[in-house]
Protein backbone atom coordinates (compact mmCIF):
# COMPACT_ATOMS: atom_id res chain seq x y z
CA UNK A 1 0.00 0.00 0.00
CA UNK A 2 1.29 3.35 -0.94
CA UNK A 3 1.05 5.59 1.95
CA UNK A 4 0.54 9.01 -0.01
CA UNK A 5 -3.20 7.56 -1.33
CA UNK A 6 -4.35 7.77 2.56
CA UNK A 7 -4.43 11.47 2.88
CA UNK A 8 -7.77 11.74 4.50
CA UNK A 9 -7.51 11.95 8.34
CA UNK A 10 -10.30 9.81 9.79
CA UNK A 11 -11.94 8.88 13.27
CA UNK A 12 -12.83 6.10 14.57
CA UNK A 13 -15.64 5.78 17.24
CA UNK A 14 -17.00 2.75 19.26
CA UNK A 15 -20.46 2.83 21.63
CA UNK A 16 -19.83 2.46 24.94
CA UNK A 17 -22.75 1.93 27.69
CA UNK A 18 -22.28 4.53 30.32
CA UNK A 19 -24.90 5.65 33.72
CA UNK A 20 -26.38 8.98 33.49
CA UNK A 21 -27.48 11.20 36.10
CA UNK A 22 -30.51 9.37 37.35
CA UNK A 23 -28.69 5.95 37.52
CA UNK A 24 -29.87 4.62 33.68
CA UNK A 25 -28.31 3.76 31.16
CA UNK A 26 -26.78 5.83 27.95
CA UNK A 27 -25.32 4.47 24.64
CA UNK A 28 -22.23 7.21 24.05
CA UNK A 29 -19.69 7.46 21.09
CA UNK A 30 -16.45 7.43 22.01
CA UNK A 31 -13.32 8.15 20.03
CA UNK A 32 -11.02 4.98 19.58
CA UNK A 33 -8.57 6.68 17.62
CA UNK A 34 -7.31 8.61 14.72
CA UNK A 35 -5.91 6.81 10.97
CA UNK A 36 -4.99 7.99 7.64
CA UNK A 37 -7.45 6.66 5.09
CA UNK A 38 -8.55 6.74 1.53
CA UNK A 39 -12.61 7.84 1.09
CA UNK A 40 -13.38 6.47 -2.19
CA UNK A 41 -17.75 7.43 -2.82
CA UNK A 42 -18.66 4.89 -4.53
CA UNK A 43 -23.06 5.37 -5.17
CA UNK A 44 -26.19 7.05 -3.53
CA UNK A 45 -29.12 6.73 -3.61
CA UNK A 46 -32.63 8.69 -2.88
CA UNK A 47 -35.87 7.51 -1.58
CA UNK A 48 -39.44 8.29 -0.18
CA UNK A 49 -39.93 7.28 3.31
CA UNK A 50 -43.18 7.92 5.44
CA UNK A 51 -43.64 10.98 2.81
CA UNK A 52 -39.57 12.51 3.57
CA UNK A 53 -36.93 12.04 1.07
CA UNK A 54 -34.26 10.25 2.59
CA UNK A 55 -30.80 9.69 1.07
CA UNK A 56 -27.78 7.46 1.75
CA UNK A 57 -24.16 7.47 0.75
CA UNK A 58 -21.58 4.14 0.56
CA UNK A 59 -18.38 4.78 0.50
CA UNK A 60 -15.35 2.92 0.75
CA UNK A 61 -12.35 3.45 3.29
CA UNK A 62 -9.22 1.97 2.52
CA UNK A 63 -6.54 1.95 5.38
CA UNK A 64 -4.16 -0.07 7.03
CA UNK A 65 -5.05 -3.04 9.38
CA UNK A 66 -7.06 -1.84 12.51
CA UNK A 67 -9.02 -3.20 15.31
CA UNK A 68 -12.16 -2.16 13.44
CA UNK A 69 -15.58 -3.95 13.55
CA UNK A 70 -18.89 -3.71 11.84
CA UNK A 71 -21.33 -1.74 13.62
CA UNK A 72 -18.65 1.25 14.54
CA UNK A 73 -18.10 4.67 12.85
CA UNK A 74 -16.17 6.40 11.21
CA UNK A 75 -15.78 10.68 10.76
CA UNK A 76 -14.73 12.43 7.96
CA UNK A 77 -14.96 16.12 6.63
CA UNK A 78 -18.32 16.18 8.94
CA UNK A 79 -19.78 13.33 7.74
CA UNK A 80 -20.22 10.05 9.99
CA UNK A 81 -20.15 6.62 8.28
CA UNK A 82 -21.23 2.85 9.81
CA UNK A 83 -19.27 0.06 9.25
CA UNK A 84 -20.77 -2.02 7.31
CA UNK A 85 -18.41 -4.94 6.28
CA UNK A 86 -14.47 -4.58 7.44
CA UNK A 87 -12.33 -6.32 4.87
CA UNK A 88 -8.94 -7.78 4.83
CA UNK A 89 -6.82 -8.24 1.56
CA UNK A 90 -5.55 -11.63 0.49
CA UNK A 91 -1.64 -10.73 2.30
CA UNK A 92 -3.28 -8.83 5.71
CA UNK A 93 -1.37 -5.12 4.96
CA UNK A 94 -4.97 -3.28 3.49
CA UNK A 95 -8.33 -2.69 5.36
CA UNK A 96 -10.85 -2.08 2.93
CA UNK A 97 -13.89 -0.69 4.87
CA UNK A 98 -17.61 -0.98 3.35
CA UNK A 99 -19.57 2.14 4.95
CA UNK A 100 -23.18 3.71 4.76
CA UNK A 101 -23.96 7.74 5.93
CA UNK A 102 -25.64 7.87 9.60
CA UNK A 103 -27.37 10.49 10.88
CA UNK A 104 -25.32 12.07 13.56
CA UNK A 105 -26.27 11.89 17.09
CA UNK A 106 -25.31 15.36 17.90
Amino acid sequence: MRAGKLNHRCRLFRVERVRDEIGGWQDVWVEVRKFWGDVRPVSGRTWLSASQEQSEITVEIYARPLAAVAGMRVTYAGETYEIVAPLLNRSLNQLQLMCKTVKSDA
